[in-house]
């Protein structure tokens, strides 16, 4: 049906999946030590093996939390175009909009994330 190498590319797509699942799990960890730089550069790491709303959502919690607000705005948008419906985007889109001082934005992704 798909052809010799139908399966080897299975294979590597759910290998690329779990390398990334890997990735953001030791970024979670990170996070959860405070460690957000170290947090951060796992996010990318998965991000960049296979670009994903939890990864990126993360990645703006972390920017969040070194008030780097602009970055985490970024990714939360990023986050978005790959995944509308993925709610924790809108929370992060809001704290990060509302910490830029750009109020009515906040208060659409607040009205989104409810």
């Amino acid at each position: 049906a798909g052809g010799p190498f139908s399966a080897i590319i299975k294979i590597n797509t759910n290998a690329k999946y779990q390398q990334s699942r890997i990735e953001k799990g030791l970024g979670n960890s990170e996070f959860k030590k405070g460690n957000y730089l170290a947090a951060i550069s796992y996010y990318t790491e998965s991000v960049e093996i296979e670009p994903t709303a939890p990864a990126l959502s993360n990645r703006a919690a972390s920017h969040i939390a070194l008030k780097d607000y602009k970055r985490a705005l970024e990714d939360c948008q990023w986050a978005q175009r790959v995944d509308a419906n993925f709610p924790r985007i809108y929370k992060r889109m809001f704290k990060a909009y509302l910490s830029l001082g750009r109020i009515e934005e906040a208060s659409t992704a607040l009205k989104t994330a409810l």
